[in-house]
């Protein structure tokens, strides 16, 4: 990821490279970069899976104003799409189109993040865990 600590990049599934840029103007106001794809192990048709990188800097304010708007906006434009967020300490967190957010952990941490269920709340916990 870049050093600029307001930068957000993303990962995207191979099959879905064509929507790349649209995925970009979602966030617009943000500093987003793609940083590559991947390949899954199935050819067939799968739903659109986005991995955003985020740093602590998203938290702060307008950014996160923006980020969640941003989020929102592709779930508006790719209804089916799957995102995940990947934070500094490399936790996932999984969003649904409600900004449900689900903690993807190794066994054992659960505990820790048994009070992150949305977006906000997820926010807050990154905040306090700084």
């Amino acid at each position: 990821m870049s050093n600029d600590k307001k930068q957000l990049s993303f990962c995207l599934s191979k099959e879905h490279l064509d929507s790349k840029d649209d995925i970009v103007n979602c966030f617009q106001g943000l500093p987003i970069e793609y940083e590559g794809d991947y390949y899954r192990l199935s050819e067939s048709d799968l739903p659109m899976q986005i991995m955003i990188f985020v740093s602590g800097a998203i938290l702060g304010g307008g950014i996160y104003d923006l980020f969640k708007f941003g989020i929102k906006r592709i779930f508006k434009k790719f209804p089916n799409a799957q995102i995940a967020l990947r934070d500094e300490d490399a936790n996932m967190y999984s969003v649904d189109v409600n900004l449900n957010v689900k903690v993807i952990v190794v066994p054992g941490e659960e505990r820790k993040f048994k009070n992150v269920n949305d977006l906000d709340l997820l926010k807050k916990f990154l905040e306090k865990d700084k």
